[in-house]
């Protein structure tokens, strides 16, 4: 038997360097999106440190919410601040 979902899903990993390679070049080419972006990540992420400067490479108006206890699963771990943070971000 062959477990064709795990692979393919590792595909997408796969496929990071050459999809970041792509994006530069855009950006390169093309410039910074202007247009209001919105970052939401749970605070127990690994990526909250550094996910506004993330953004930042590509848009130029870029807003963070940090969604209290949770981490990769926004809403479905804490849905009362996710709806927070969405609501702020939009609002502002």
């Amino acid at each position: 038997m062959r477990y064709v979902a795990p692979r393919s899903a590792f595909l997408t990993y796969r496929a990071f360097e050459t999809d970041a390679k792509y994006n530069r070049r855009w950006r390169e080419g093309l410039g910074k999106i202007n247009l209001k972006n919105m970052v939401l990540l749970g605070n127990e992420t690994l990526h909250a440190p550094a996910a506004e400067a993330m953004a930042n490479e590509f848009y130029d108006n870029v807003k963070v919410g940090i969604v209290r206890d949770s981490g990769h699963y926004l809403a479905e771990e804490n849905p009362q601040g996710f709806i927070f943070e969405l609501l702020r971000c939009i609002e502002t």
